[in-house]
C-alpha cells in the first residue's frame, strides 16, 4: 500500500531527442558562410558547431521524412518501455525540428503504436528545450525528469532549467 502512494507521489517524465537519439538520417544542415561558400553538416556535427559571424542556416531536410531514416533501436526500446511502464502521457519526443507531422509518421511508420506528444521547438537553441521542458515540469507536475538526447548542450539546458524548480530532479 505504501509503495503504491509513493509510485502516484512520483510523477516521471521521459523526454526523447528525434535525430541521432531515436532517428539516424541523411538529413543535413547546409551552412552558408558570408564568403558564399557553403558546407553540408550532419546533426550530429551541427550540435556542436559554432556558428561564424555572417552564416547562414538552410535546416530543409528537417522538414520532410528522413532521408534515410533508420531507426536506432536501442533508444527506441526504451522509449517503447517507458510508454508501457509510465504510459504514453508520460513520454514525449522533443526535437529541434518544426514539422512534428513528418516525425510522428516516421516513428509509426516503425512501430510506434501508442499516441505520444511530439513536440518540435523549431530551435537549434538548447534554450528552447529547456524552457518547453520546464513548462512541461510546471504543468504537469512531473517531479523526475529523465532527458535522452545526443546533444550535451541540449541535456544541460534541460537541466539548468530544473535546477530552478524546486523538487525535481
Amino acid at each position: 500500500m505504501l509503495l503504491d502512494i509513493l509510485r502516484i507521489m512520483v510523477l516521471k517524465l521521459h523526454v526523447f531527442d528525434f535525430d541521432d537519439t531515436l532517428v539516424s538520417s541523411n538529413a543535413m544542415v547546409r551552412v552558408t558562410h558570408k564568403d558564399g561558400v557553403t558546407e553540408e553538416l550532419p546533426s550530429h556535427e551541427f550540435a556542436t558547431y559554432i556558428p561564424l559571424p555572417g552564416d547562414d542556416f538552410d535546416f530543409n531536410d528537417f522538414e520532410i521524412y528522413p532521408p534515410d531514416g533508420k531507426i536506432l533501436s536501442n533508444m527506441f526500446n526504451k522509449m517503447q518501455a517507458a510508454i508501457q511502464q509510465y504510459g504514453p502521457d508520460n513520454v514525449i519526443v522533443l526535437s529541434a525540428r518544426g514539422n512534428t507531422t513528418v516525425m510522428r509518421e516516421f516513428l509509426q511508420d516503425n512501430g510506434l503504436t501508442h499516441d505520444i506528444e511530439i513536440v518540435g521547438v523549431a530551435s537549434s537553441d538548447p534554450q528552447a528545450k529547456g524552457r518547453f521542458i520546464r513548462d512541461k515540469v510546471l504543468s504537469g507536475g512531473y517531479n523526475e525528469v529523465y532527458v535522452f538526447d545526443d546533444s550535451k548542450a541540449n541535456v544541460q539546458a534541460i537541466g539548468a532549467a530544473m535546477k530552478k524548480i524546486d523538487g525535481v530532479q
